[in-house]
């Protein structure tokens, strides 16, 4: 495709947006009467939008209680977070409550599990959710046990002196590759961080042996990992200041550079300031800096060579926590939510190269949360756990963002900073496309325009080429033109907590909903079957116009121009039922000078008459269409878009633009459209030109329809073509041509009788025949150059002829 040679000037036409809005047939009282209801349409729909307030709180909100529990010094709460558990350990009842937050179901209590021991400083699952890990202090107790623990049996992991050792985490190294393709877990690794060491080790399921795997000595002071990456972080007990990242990887220990903060010798790392955490598969430690209210972040996963820093501009402790990739802070002073997406990118944002960091900026302003909860008592847990140890509530965050959009389309005073900020969230397609149809509604610029769909199409493009690189799909990228070819179902499968809007979701869900509203149009109705039927009635008008010239013609005989006068006054009377009908549809269409769209017969050529092709060089200039709808211009915008990032376009999308080209009256630019395979070969497209033709005989829609039917190879259009266009020698020659030696003659023999009228009919029966004769002779010379054709049914028409 080469939207080039057809699109050729961005912005020259000034558009005329009235010519859309009314027929040129409608009478002053029903102008006004549709006026008036376009008028409280638009009033309605400000009412709503004025109504649907932007909240003033954050589109981070604290749900209700996941999990409560009467607080006693006999109770500890710990959150698991590869399993998403609340475990609840009472040491009076001797046992764990474990409830999985997930599960909503009225009825469901959790799972008790027999544990007799002291309190705990940490308890979490295995993959498997069967076997639990747990450490204890005074004394060191590092052990594992079974979730169905009847004979209280616990597996004790030794450690050298581990009585003069300090404890800082243990936990479950999890295999992402396993938990992907559901299988059976029969072993997992553990770790378990001193302050002398970490040690890796493996327990078997089946066996029940613990097995250590790795020793890698390091002095470190604290402790921080996220279950669900093999990355953790060390403060250095031997320097000040200084943070020591590992990867945990294939049973080893692997050191990576050292992350050196950038505070005063006097100010010391707490247990909160530094945490991993994971944002768009990448792995990030992050150091929080209270004192200048400042958040900055190092990729451990990648070779990133820049950190990114959020300024709060406001300081104070903080805590963090993680929703679909948004990344949120929490100032305890203020009780403010900023609210982040380290993948978006400031246009005018400066990036320092000195220091190697880039600034991102929060998505909203800071607002707090709706439900009110005491922060003196509140910690987080990563990713997005609160945990209230004074009044016995564990809560979860969640991201409202109908909100979310409202606030940043405010803040930043645009649509397209919402749109790419919502297109790497799950699920908000609707959102998306909903927020897409009020801009056309509302007559958005085009240049704002093009940028929205521009950031919907590069994200298009990017999650094609990253199914493709990780082999999850079929997808196909050719090396030489660089086009992209995909299976969408497969892509859709893969999106990896984003969203996908593709053509199908533009065209259903912003396109013809936004053309359907307009013009009052039958939603069920496509646009080519509706001009259809136009024209269907605009014939039906020829018709009795003719009938009606005719009849006047013979009764009055008088002065000719008195008899033109009363014959036009007779007309409109007569004419009126007619009328009415069409100026319903002239609400629908713009329509125009009948002239515009006579076909020139000198530029363009039928098979019939096989002159010399006059080939059709015009391109595109947007002067041509000031009397077109702004909605095509944006639609081919669209399709540009589509095509300059390499994406061939959707069926749906071509077709929809075949439609409204016939819906507008914008027969010259269809051509144009498909003579440079804008719009590509594909069946709907044949039965839209072929049924075009049957109403225009069009020369243009003809020869577009045969030649596309020819390179499609649907050959059964092409008879069907002849037999319409009455071309009954062309279909023998192209039968016994293409070797369609199945399709029965007798179909066109009867289409012969019921079209044509003796004595011409014979005569067209006597060639047919004659062809055939000479098929069947050349047939029965070689049989298999020659395959014989299908007679069946064909007596009646032979003897016919001999009759005549």
């Amino acid at each position: 495709m080469n939207i080039d040679n057809v699109i050729k000037n961005e912005h020259t036409a000034i558009v005329n947006k009235t010519d859309i809005q009314e027929g040129g047939n409608l009478s002053k009282e029903k102008k006004t009467d549709e006026m008036n209801l376009l008028n409280n349409q638009n009033k309605e729909d400000r009412e709503f939008r004025r109504n649907k307030s932007i909240s003033t709180y954050s589109p981070a909100y604290i749900s209700e209680p996941v999990y409560q529990w009467e607080v006693s010094k006999n109770d500890r709460i710990f959150y698991d977070k590869i399993n998403d558990f609340i475990i609840h350990q009472n040491v009076l009842t001797k046992a764990l409550l474990v409830t999985d937050i997930k599960k909503t179901e009225e009825n469901y209590k959790g799972v008790y599990v027999k544990f007799d021991k002291n309190l705990c400083e940490h308890i979490c699952f295995s993959a498997n959710k069967s076997f639990f890990l747990y450490y204890s202090i005074n004394p060191n107790i590092i052990e594992i046990s079974d979730i169905l623990n009847n004979h209280n049996i616990y597996l004790s992991v030794e450690i050298n002196k581990l009585d003069e050792c300090e404890i800082l985490s243990a936990f479950w190294l999890i295999d992402n590759t396993l938990k992907e393709l559901n299988e059976n877990i029969s072993s997992s690794d553990f770790v378990i961080v001193t302050n002398n060491s970490i040690e890796i080790f493996n327990i078997s399921f089946d066996n029940l042996i613990v097995n250590p795997l790795k020793k890698h000595y390091v002095k470190s002071k604290c402790s921080w990992h996220n279950e669900n990456t093999s990355y953790i972080a060390l403060l250095s007990s031997t320097k000040n200041n200084v943070v020591l990242p590992y990867l945990l990887n294939n049973n080893n220990a692997i050191k990576l550079p050292k992350i050196e903060l950038n505070i005063t010798k006097n100010d010391h790392i707490n247990k909160n300031d530094i945490e991993i955490i994971i944002l768009y598969n990448e792995t990030y430690c992050i150091h929080k800096d209270f004192k200048n209210g400042r958040i900055s972040f190092r990729c451990l996963s990648s070779t990133v060579y820049f950190d990114y820093v959020l300024d709060l501009f406001a300081s104070g402790m903080v805590d963090t926590f993680c929703i679909n990739n948004l990344f949120g802070v929490f100032n305890y002073i203020n009780e403010q939510i900023y609210i982040f997406d380290i993948k978006y990118k400031k246009k005018n944002s400066i990036t320092s190269l000195n220091n190697n960091t880039v600034n991102i900026s929060y998505l909203t302003s800071p607002k707090s949360f709706k439900r009110n909860i005491n922060c003196n008592y509140i910690f987080f847990k990563s990713p997005n756990i609160i945990i209230d140890a004074h009044y016995g509530n564990i809560y979860s965050i969640n991201i409202d963002y109908d909100i979310l959009m409202l606030q940043i389309c405010q803040h930043f005073s645009n649509l397209s900073t919402s749109v790419d900020v919502l297109l790497r969230r799950p699920h908000c397609k609707k959102r998306i496309t909903e927020m897409f149809f009020l801009a056309l509604e509302n007559y958005i610029k085009i240049e704002d325009f093009l940028t929205i769909v521009n950031i919907i199409n590069i994200n298009y493009r990017k999650l094609i080429e990253q199914c493709a690189k990780k082999g999850k799909c079929s997808t196909t990228i050719k090396k030489q033109k660089n086009k992209i070819i995909q299976l969408l179902g497969e892509v859709l499968k893969n999106l990896d907590g984003k969203t996908l809007i593709t053509e199908k979701d533009i065209v259903t869900e912003v396109f013809h909903p936004f053309i359907v509203k307009k013009y009052n149009l039958n939603k069920k109705e496509t646009l080519f079957n509706l001009s259809i039927n136009f024209l269907e009635m605009k014939m039906d008008k020829k018709k009795n116009k003719e009938g009606l010239f005719n009849k006047s013609a013979k009764i009055k005989t008088q002065s000719k121009k008195s008899d033109d006068k009363n014959m036009n006054l007779e007309q409109i009377k007569r004419g009126d039922t007619i009328n009415e009908e069409l100026k319903q549809i002239s609400n629908f269409v713009n329509i125009q000078n009948s002239n515009d769209n006579i076909i020139n017969s000198d530029n363009y050529v039928s098979i019939q008459n096989n002159k010399k092709e006059s080939i059709y060089h015009e391109t595109l200039n947007y002067s041509e269409l000031q009397n077109t709808s702004l909605f095509l211009i944006y639609i081919l915008e669209y399709m540009k878009s589509l095509l300059y990032l390499n994406i061939i376009p959707n069926r749906i999308l071509q077709t929809f633009i075949f439609d409204v080209c016939i819906f507008f009256k914008q027969d010259n630019f269809l051509r144009q459209l498909l003579q440079f395979y804008v719009i590509s070969d594909s069946i709907e497209v044949t039965k839209r030109l072929f049924h075009y033709w049957q109403f225009t005989k069009y020369v243009w829609a003809y020869q577009f329809c045969l030649d596309m039917s020819l390179r499609l190879k649907e050959y059964e259009m092409v008879v069907h073509l002849f037999l319409s266009a009455k071309k009954y020698l062309k279909i023998i020659k192209f039968l016994r041509n293409y070797n369609l030696t199945d399709y029965p003659i007798s179909v066109i023999f009867q289409a012969i009788e019921n079209d044509l009228d003796p004595p011409k009919k014979y005569i067209i029966l006597n060639n047919v025949l004659f062809s055939l004769n000479k098929w069947i002779i050349d047939s029965d010379k070689d049989p298999v150059k020659y395959p014989f054709p299908n007679l069946q049914n064909c007596e009646k028409w032979v003897r016919l002829v001999e009759d005549a």
